[in-house]
């Protein structure tokens, strides 16, 4: 029975015979043999991945990068790294994220049928309080998502900070609702501030109080606002006075702004909310409820002109009539503020769109602080607008254009053409030769 159990036990493993090695060159040199029993392979890969399994590796996620100084732990900064196309902003909002608990709502700003508004309080560092606009849709437009603020919300938090800007504090999430948290200031409507210093002339039109550089100033705080918000793909369907703010510093600051995919329902709903005409909308936008960077040209330019005049520029009942050729605009600069006077602002009101100028060619018409204005600011034709960079065909066509006339000019010019006026050069020359010998 022993002898049995012996043999199950070597069969069930294998007999591993290895030699000794000698630990030095004195040792014994005879070769003895130790036998050793040893798992097969086949069981011992068996039972490893039997123990793997038993006992995962753990798992440890990466550290959150946190910077140093930062006023929160929900404080994140902005990573810029990885963008190849586009020019790497020197400053960059850090939004914030606000638990509920944080933000209070104070008083009730706006219920409409999009947004609801409040100014509000969050929970500042060192035990202290800060004010703070709060704005968030409708349930119904939360429901239906007619506009996309979850998409329109991300994009504000990419804008860069800028005095011509309402600046972003952060965001607050509470169940469903997206709360958009911004900077408080004291301010008043443009609007308000502009009827408060009009004046009436004695010739029945009316005039404003405000001084050159003040009017100045205030166009290009506006422009570059603007230039900005179409940088990051957004718009501003009905772009007004009433939608910008003065502050206390003589800054003024733009809000309410759409992604350029909702820009045409906000038109439908504009144009639902009132009667709309030529002082609120484009007649692309009041025509076709289309919408793009030439529509808020359009408007910016009604905007100057109510700095100027106190007035609209359109009668709120005209009728859009049709003419391309030139702008809807018949009427002529106030003399009061001559030297103002920019034909930049007659051509924002041409019907054709993509004749209309751009946004920076407006700031450098106005920007006198611009040493490369004079030389930046280019003649109509000479660049293409901003709707011509999306129709890549015209430039084929306006380099055929040139061709041709390159054409006709070299045909015009014949070679007796041009031997006659050689002619005509060798016998003034030679006239001149005479009288100089005959002085002599």
């Amino acid at each position: 029975m022993f002898y049995l159990d012996k043999l199950f036990s070597l069969s069930a493993a294998s007999i591993i015979a290895s030699p000794k090695t000698p630990k030095s060159e004195g040792s014994v040199k005879e070769s003895a043999f130790t036998y050793e029993f040893g798992i097969p392979p086949q069981v011992q890969h068996q039972t490893e991945t039997k123990a793997e399994h038993q006992n995962p590796p753990k798992l440890k996620l990466p550290d959150v990068p946190y910077v140093e100084g930062s006023n929160s732990k929900y404080e994140n900064p902005c990573v810029t790294e990885g963008v190849y196309y586009s020019d790497l902003k020197d400053e960059v909002a850090v939004g914030r994220l606000f638990h509920r608990q944080e933000m209070c709502l104070i008083l009730s700003l706006k219920a409409g049928k999009v947004h609801n508004r409040w100014m509000g309080s969050i929970a500042a560092t060192n035990d202290m309080t800060k004010c703070v606009f709060v704005s968030t849709v409708t349930e119904h437009i939360l429901r239906t998502r007619e506009i996309q603020w979850d998409v329109y919300v991300k994009r504000i938090l990419e804008l860069p900070k800028s005095n011509s800007l309402t600046n972003t504090e952060g965001i607050c999430i509470d169940g469903a609702q997206l709360y958009l948290v911004q900077e408080h200031f004291t301010c008043v409507p443009l609007n308000s501030h502009i009827q408060s210093n009009r004046r009436e002339a004695g010739d029945g039109t009316s005039y404003t109080t405000f001084i050159s550089s003040d009017i100045r100033k205030w166009v290009v705080d506006i422009l570059k606002g603007m230039e900005i918000v179409h940088s990051y793909g957004l718009l501003h369907p009905g772009l007004s006075t009433k939608k910008i703010l003065l502050t206390n510093d003589n800054v003024l600051k733009l809000y309410d702004f759409c992604l350029s995919d909702d820009a045409q329902r906000k038109v439908l709903l504009l144009k639902d909310k009132m009667n709309c005409s030529l002082n609120q909308l484009a007649p692309e936008a009041l025509l076709r409820n289309e919408y793009t960077v030439t529509s808020d040209v359009w408007s910016i330019a009604v905007v100057i002109w109510e700095l100027l005049t106190a007035t609209a520029p359109f009668p709120e009942d005209s009728q859009v009539v049709l003419n391309r050729s030139g702008s809807l605009f018949h009427g002529s600069w106030p003399s009061k503020y001559a030297d103002l006077r920019n034909n930049y602002v007659f051509d924002c009101w041409r019907q054709d769109c993509t004749i209309r100028p751009t946004m920076r060619q407006l700031r450098f018409s106005f920007d006198e602080d611009d040493e490369s204005s004079e030389r930046n600011v280019l003649t109509e034709g000479s660049e293409p607008g901003m709707a011509d960079q999306y129709v890549p065909m015209k430039a084929i066509i306006q380099a055929q254009r040139f061709e041709e006339s390159i054409t006709v000019q070299i045909k015009k010019a014949t070679p007796k053409d041009a031997g006659k006026t050689i002619q005509r050069q060798l016998k003034g020359a030679a006239q001149d030769e005479n009288k100089k010998s005959n002085s002599v």
